[in-house]
């Protein structure tokens, strides 16, 4: 099994293109640039995305609560019954 794994890691896995080093760097300093300049790059529907996040998230909070009271309602049941 070792000499496998070793043999493995000794492999090239992923192939480079050729200029793709360039190009990130230059996407990353285009961004880089607008966001030092008080610009962020344009984001289509932003505030639907925020909107979206914010329902989620009081979604996730509603059902959160909900479990908890019926756990706590089944504690209670429990706790009474006899």
């Amino acid at each position: 099994m070792q000499p496998d794994l070793d043999s493995l890691l000794r492999e090239e896995l992923v192939e480079v293109p050729e200029g793709f080093a360039q190009r990130l760097m230059a996407h990353v300093t285009v961004d880089a640039a607008l966001t030092a300049h008080g610009r962020t790059p344009h984001r289509i529907g932003s505030r639907w995305v925020a909107l979206v996040q914010w329902l989620a998230l009081a979604g996730g909070f509603a059902m959160g609560a909900l479990q908890l009271a019926a756990f706590m309602f089944g504690l209670w049941t429990a706790a009474t019954a006899g």
